[in-house]
């Protein structure tokens, strides 16, 4: 035992630590990777607002040229003096421009011109450029003074950030005569300017050209679901952020991405290896505990327990007792066990006494006829004493049923508790069990069924010479229709053939405990068909003077001749069939129909079938 308990422990302690590894792990580690997650898409909308912050400086630059004199004049009447002074190389490389357009009211390009800032030429395509913008109506319907339009656009160039206002006078309450128009390419110097503003590395691709895997996923995920962003991990150093940037149309232009070291998350996992030494610590220092405790509280005493159980066992002298101190569990089995002694001690005495009195009865009537009436006289004093002593025993026999009845019923309780446990593995950690752990719960869940069939057999036993309720007439007939249809799927299961007649009497009694005689007999007969190739079970009946007699006949495997009057006993089971069972069954029968002021037999040709009959008063027995 003690080896069983140390080994258990340390498998629930095994089973505890992996159990609290992968959920401190789940827990911790999620932890740390929603934390820096977080961080990620706070970095991918900081870059995202220093796009915007980019757009609305471009517009910002814009408004000073739209609110101006001069430009006003210009869609009016164009003058070569107006380009000479202010659409030159230095406005294009100093506001960082790509393009400038001028259009009037009807969206008439008055004058456009295009500028590659590092080669410092007009665009080879400055016609189709300026046609690809002008394509984006909503950059030119500009219907009041405080009207705007800024975004990004998409060009045979490229995505560009562009601005446009309408063109009024420096005081701004003008009519409205046209618009100008300023835009900057979204390129590589973009991308990096927006770099060092977050920081952290900034890239982009356009929705409509070859991308790397990992934009294609985001790309994927964004349009199937409603998240602005998406967000993952590369690597184990690094994460990224993902969101797609659409244009003025509302249209999808390009993917932008920011990266950043994953340094919480490697925080967290060292944080997590610290944690697991310690509760591995903890863990050892519990088993430790719990195993010193066990032995000292429960395995040490129910060493010593059983060991006086086994002197008694051997021993003739009676008046040994169990001398377990305590107040729990353990102690209280204990005393049962000394009163249950107690009982038979007195039993043996009773015995010895109604011996020796019958032992010098029997030589007094040899001795003298003469003393025959005085004899009598003694006889029927011992008679007295036999019924006196008779009383004692049935009395003693109900405290045994009780205590049966206590012992079996305080069973339950740990068995309950082992069998919750053993669940609990099963069910919440079976995935985590290889298979041997798997198996060893497997066991103890058999051997907790077991148990807790054998308990619950003792306690019908004890219960089976009670009533249940006050005894009534019932119809026989239900009884057996009731029986038989709780009992269908196994009869049919087993292919048995059951015949009976449909006139059986009305009897006085329990029916739920004649139900339970019903099923335990024909269950019985099913069971024990061996190998037969028609099974069949007759039930029948017949009236026997006072009493009606019953039977239930099959055609199985019958009973052995040293077996026929054992098999009644509790515990004692056929020597042939295998059947499982507690052997406890046809002692509950035997109890029932005595109950009911009847008795049981068995007829049986081993090989050939067996014939269970048992009576039932016509009239109850208590009515």
């Amino acid at each position: 035992m003690r080896r069983k308990t140390v080994l258990t422990t340390v498998f629930i302690i095994i089973i505890l630590f992996t159990s609290l590894f992968f959920v401190s792990k789940s827990i911790m580690l999620a932890g740390f990777e929603k934390l820096e997650m977080g961080y990620a898409e706070r970095n991918l909308n900081r870059t995202i607002s220093a796009l915007n912050g980019e757009i609305d400086g471009l517009d910002m630059k814009l408004y000073d040229w739209a609110a101006w004199d001069d430009t006003y004049h210009f869609i009016d009447e164009p003058n070569q003096g107006y380009l000479d002074s202010n659409i030159v190389t230095g406005t294009f490389t100093g506001l960082e421009l790509n393009v400038i357009l001028y259009v009037d009211l009807n969206a008439t390009v008055i004058f456009g011109k295009t500028l590659d800032r590092e080669t410092e030429d007009e665009y080879p395509n400055s016609a189709e450029l300026i046609d690809s913008i002008m394509a984006n109506d909503l950059l030119f319907d500009l219907p009041y003074s405080e009207s705007y339009a800024s975004g990004l656009i998409r060009t045979c160039n490229g995505p560009m950030i562009v601005a446009s206002r309408p063109t009024q006078n420096s005081a701004c309450d003008s009519p409205l005569n046209g618009a100008m128009l300023m835009g900057r390419f979204f390129d590589n110097d973009v991308s990096e300017r927006l770099s060092e503003l977050v920081n952290l590395p900034v890239t982009f691709y356009l929705t409509n050209e070859d991308k790397p895997a990992d934009f294609n996923e985001a790309e994927r995920h964004l349009n199937e679901s409603d998240e602005p962003n998406f967000i993952q991990t590369i690597d184990k150093d690094y994460i990224a952020g993902y969101t797609i940037i659409n244009d003025i149309n509302d249209s999808s232009l390009f993917i932008i991405k920011t990266e950043m070291p994953r340094d919480i998350y490697q925080y967290g996992v060292a944080s997590f290896n610290y944690f697991q030494i310690a509760l591995l610590i903890v863990m050892s220092i519990i088993g430790s505990i719990t195993l010193l405790t066990l032995d000292m509280v429960v395995v040490k005493r129910l060493s010593i327990l059983n060991s006086e159980v086994k002197t008694i066992a051997h021993d003739e002298n009676r008046s040994t007792r169990i001398s377990v101190s305590g107040k729990d569990e353990i102690s209280s089995l204990a005393s049962e066990v000394n009163l249950m002694l107690d009982s038979i001690e007195e039993s043996e005495k009773v015995r010895g006494i109604i011996n020796d009195k019958l032992t010098s009865k029997v030589v007094e009537l040899e001795r003298s006829d003469k003393a025959s009436l005085n004899i009598m006289e003694d006889l029927n004093e011992t008679v007295d004493t036999l019924k006196s002593m008779e009383k004692k025993l049935a009395t003693k026999n109900k405290e045994l049923e009780d205590y049966t009845y206590t012992v079996s019923h305080d069973l339950k309780a740990p068995l309950v508790t082992i069998q919750g446990f053993s669940d609990l593995l099963a069910s919440n950690y079976a995935e985590k069990l290889d298979d041997k752990g798997r198996h060893y719960i497997d066991r103890i869940n058999q051997g907790s069924e077991r148990l807790n069939a054998l308990i619950s057999d003792l306690l019908e036993l004890s219960r089976a010479g009670r009533k249940l309720k006050p005894f009534q007439w019932h119809d026989f007939n239900e009884i057996i229709k009731g029986s038989l249809e709780s009992l269908e799927g196994k009869i049919s299961g087993a292919n048995v053939k059951v015949v009976h007649p449909n006139d059986f009497p009305k009897i006085y009694g329990d029916d739920m405990r004649l139900s339970q005689v019903v099923n335990n007999l024909v269950g019985n007969a099913v069971n024990y068909m061996g190998e037969q190739k028609s099974p069949q079970v007759n039930i029948g009946w017949k009236e026997s003077g006072a009493f009606y007699e019953f039977w239930v006949q099959d055609n199985g495997i019958g009973i052995k001749d040293e077996d026929k009057t054992r098999i009644f006993n509790i515990f004692e089971r056929a020597s042939e069939g295998g059947a499982e069972g507690s052997g406890i069954g046809l002692s509950i029968v035997k109890k029932i129909v005595e109950t009911h002021g009847g008795e049981i037999r068995v007829e049986s040709v081993f090989g050939k079938g067996s014939k269970f009959i048992f009576t039932i008063p016509k009239k109850g027995a208590d009515e």
